[in-house]
């Protein structure tokens, strides 16, 4: 996982800057609806004061209130979105993975697996000859439709190793520490 978690770091050193952008630009909108609300909530105000004090602050609160409430909204929303591109930017750097650290990965996990017996090791084809000469005991079989990572069949058991699963399995754990490393 050492490689996964070195390649969302770089993603997200990468991603950084666009989304304090784009936080920024969110804020600053944000910001001149609340300001104009806000304006607008005092002019009624002075023709309400006959009324009573009471009831115009009472309108100024909940039009603050709403625009601050739709304020956050606006920020968590461009949050999560950059949350997701940063996710999908992830799967579509895994695919394109360098053969030695594909490789590494692969040999690695299917190390940890410690499988006995004849086992199947699925790869896209782009990966095959570099999985060749790796020399694991497993027989390798290319499949056409695997974009990212591998496969790995065991008798009636299937591990799947796949960039783009291992991701999303792994990502309400990882996206505490991409929040606060794009958001800090």
């Amino acid at each position: 996982m050492s490689n996964l978690e070195a390649m969302v770091e770089r993603i997200i050193n990468d991603s950084k800057a666009e989304a304090e952008k784009i936080i920024s630009l969110a804020k600053e909108e944000a910001n001149g609806a609340i300001k104009a609300e806000t304006e607008k909530a005092e002019k009624e105000k002075e023709g309400l004061l006959e009324r009573a004090d009471r009831d115009s602050a009472q309108i100024i609160e909940r039009i603050v209130s709403g625009e601050e409430l739709k304020s956050r909204d606006k920020i968590l929303s461009a949050k999560q979105e950059i949350m997701d591109k940063v996710f999908d930017l992830a799967k579509d750097k895994m695919k394109d993975l360098d053969e030695g650290k594909y490789t590494d990965f692969l040999k690695n996990a299917v190390e940890k697996l410690k499988l006995s017996g004849d086992y199947t090791i699925s790869v896209p084809a782009k990966y095959e000859k570099a999985v060749a000469g790796l020399g694991l005991a497993g027989k390798l079989q290319v499949k056409d439709d695997l974009k990212s990572g591998f496969l790995v069949s065991a008798g009636s058991t299937n591990y799947n190793y796949t960039f783009e699963d291992l991701i999303d399995f792994n990502r309400d754990d990882l996206e505490a520490e991409v929040a606060k490393k794009l958001f800090e």
